[in-house]
């Protein structure tokens, strides 16, 4: 928490010295393969592989340590490159810096062919090189025609501006906002997109940000850099400072933290992600041979062995993945390094994947005042024939609902809680399944959008440097919905043992009416925190420095508040709509042929459960629970008209039991179990 990120610059990756290894001479292509997997071991050591060409045909690889950096081919084997390259195109050619005859690092483009660099040229905005720094510009990213490319430009030894790059046009200059230093580390295939980091105006730390069409875009109270782009410019990932991982909707502007649920004390990096949201990155304890490869897909984090593993390469139960650095646009292709049968290797992973095409942009709706009717929406792969439809709320379970011959499905009354759900596309009934499409995580509220009223939180910290991994919890009685306050790294500047208002950091909460308790989740250095929390203009709670570390450690839970900010003066409009409601019912019905919807053919007592419930109805053939997050607890294969369900295994919270009869029809019903 005392340390802060340095604004380094470009030596700040790898610039520690030149000692670069003798041209490996021959190729030595070492190939292994399975039923579904070919690997390709470009090196038979542990390096950085930083970029892969769309074709699959060329790869550019970091050193670690003093070692510069590589160009791979299959037809040339392993290249040394007295430079640092950072991308690579289908043509070989591959973008990064060099220091020339005047040792001065600039930015150029390195060929196979003459294994030699071209510089750029001079910018015109900066004609010439600078009497303070050995740096003058370095190209970052590139598109993978080779047409567009990613440059940091230094205007001094400590600033920097961001520019992109053609033949026909030279550089162009993007927005840096009020920051001092940016830098662009990815690049989306058309060049409208571009991903990097923009150092705080003030404190110097890096923030996540990104340019879509020259303008740039700051990710608000977070602190780190985006490391990736995908292809299409939909999804940009990242690392933060508070060690999570982050992977950001730019379309519906919807951010998520990773958090490092399978190694809990290291840090958390995604380094790349796919057209429909899948990140890959690592965990990191420490020593590169210390690392973990993970993928986050439908809103679960795993190894990336399990992610193998669940894609049918049975052979990586028997790997150590370190990390994935980069993938193919079309998500089959992955370079990184590990352990391959106990010998460490650089290598080029392709895994079959589906054939077929996956559903595309998938959305949701709530409409008001109807705030807990849920509609997903999707379209259908391009010329689909005979093809039914799978939903699931986790990438590793069994579908929640499957058979769909439209485009829609409507979940009726939901419970208040956070969701996540993402569909397949089945051709010619289990022909080919596709891969997954995006991933959408609808929250639904216990009240409608207008019903609810704002709740600040305005937080300090002594040293300016953020809460370490403290936050505060807030949740109300009506749902399971978890709002959270944090302050990041540059926020809540200190000021006195009595800080301001003004000078402090802000979160806002739209909460609907309900009565809420405020928890504390510690860590490092509570003493140096404070925060207030206000309505309607009033001061309801507030701690100054010292007073959490003293106070909240016996008693966590430190404050419990009824909001009212219910509007009446909506509840005609909402009596209004009942008939409207009423009138769609047959719609919804229209829009799943394969299943048909009988919630009121089956019952299920008591609800709220204990220690069991039944479910009653005619000609059951299988039963499924669902925790709130899509998890499956339970499945039972029946033909029976009553089954009992033991819960005691089951923790307090929402259920949803999806039953399935003889004649294929489905319902799905929701169960409180509360021991």
């Amino acid at each position: 928490m005392k340390g802060f990120l340095q604004s380094v610059l470009l030596s700040a990756l790898l610039l520690c010295g030149l000692n670069l290894k003798a041209q490996m001479s021959a190729p030595d292509v070492r190939v292994d393969g399975g039923e579904n997997y070919e690997l390709i071991k470009m090196i038979d050591d542990n390096n950085w592989p930083y970029d892969i060409s769309n074709n699959k045909e060329h790869v550019v690889i970091q050193g670690f340590g003093a070692v510069g950096g590589y160009y791979w081919s299959e037809e040339t084997g392993a290249l040394t490159i007295n430079g640092f390259p950072f991308a690579v195109s289908d043509s070989g050619v591959v973008a990064g810096y060099y220091e020339n005859n005047l040792g001065i690092n600039v930015a150029g483009l390195w060929s196979p062919k003459t294994k030699t660099w071209e510089f750029l040229g001079m910018n015109p905005d900066v004609p010439e090189y600078l009497q303070e720094s050995p740096d003058y510009n370095g190209a970052w990213s590139m598109t993978n025609d080779g047409s567009k490319i990613g440059v940091m430009q230094f205007l001094s030894a400590m600033s920097t501006v961001t520019y992109v790059w053609d033949k026909e046009n030279g550089y162009k200059k993007l927005d840096n906002g009020k920051s001092p230093q940016t830098r662009p580390n990815a690049i989306s295939e058309d060049g409208r997109v571009v991903a990097g980091f923009a150092a705080h105006e003030d404190k110097g730390e890096w923030t996540p940000c990104y340019w879509v069409d020259g303008k740039i875009n700051r990710i608000p109270h977070l602190f780190g850099e985006a490391l990736n782009v995908s292809p299409n410019g939909d999804y940009i990932c990242g690392a933060l400072l508070n060690h999570h991982a982050f992977v950001y909707d730019i379309k519906n502007e919807k951010l998520v933290e990773i958090e490092n649920t399978i190694e809990p004390m290291n840090k958390l990096s995604a380094t790349c992600v796919t057209n429909n949201g899948i990140v890959f990155g690592y965990s990191d304890g420490g020593a590169p041979t210390f690392r973990t490869a993970v993928a986050y897909v439908g809103g679960e984090l795993m190894s990336f062995n399990t992610y193998l593993e669940l894609n049918g390469v049975l052979d990586a139960a028997n790997w150590k993945i370190y990390s994935i650095n980069n993938i193919s646009e079309d998500g089959k292709t992955f370079i990184g390094s590990g352990a391959i049968d106990g010998k460490d290797c650089t290598f080029i992973l392709t895994i079959d994947g589906a054939t077929c095409d996956a559903p595309k942009n998938l959305t949701y709706t709530i409409e008001q005042p109807d705030y807990n009717d849920l509609v997903l929406t999707w379209d259908a792969p391009e010329g689909a024939e005979n093809v039914t439809y799978n939903i699931y709320t986790s990438y590793s379970e069994a579908p929640f609902a499957e058979g769909i011959k439209d485009t829609t499905f409507s979940f009726p009354d939901m419970e208040p809680g956070e969701y996540q759900f993402m569909v397949r596309a089945n051709f010619n009934d289990g022909e080919c399944v596709s891969d997954i499409s995006n991933v959408v995580l609808p929250t639904v509220y216990p009240c409608a959008e207008n019903d609810k009223c704002e709740l600040e939180i305005v937080k300090w910290d002594y040293f300016g440097d953020g809460w370490d991994h403290a936050f505060i919890s807030i949740v109300g009685t009506q749902s399971e919905i978890v709002y959270t306050a944090k302050l990041s790294e540059g926020g809540g500047i200190f000021d006195s043992v009595n800080p301001s208002y003004l000078n402090g950091d802000t979160t806002i909460l739209h909460l609907c009416p309900d009565t809420y308790q405020f928890t504390w989740n510690p860590a490092n250095w509570d003493e140096e925190c404070a925060f207030a929390i206000l309505f309607n203009g009033e001061e309801l709670y507030r701690k100054n420095y010292e007073e959490i570390d003293t106070i909240f450690k016996k008693k966590p839970m430190f404050f419990e508040y009824e909001i009212n900010c219910e509007n009446e003066d909506n509840t005609d409009d909402e009596d209004d709509n009942t008939d409207e409601e009423d009138d769609n019912t047959g719609d919804e019905e229209d829009n799943t042929d394969g299943i048909e919807e009988i919630t009121s053919s089956f019952t299920i007592t008591p609800n709220p459960a204990q220690d069991y419930f039944f479910v009653e109805g005619q000609n059951i053939a299988s039963v499924e629970v669902f925790n709130a997050v899509g998890q499956n607890v339970d499945k039972l294969e029946v033909h029976n008209n009553i089954i009992k369900i033991n819960t005691s295994k089951y923790n307090d919270g929402i259920y949803f039991v999806k039953v399935l009869n003889l004649d294929n029809e489905m319902g799905i019903k929701k169960i409180v179990v509360s021991k």
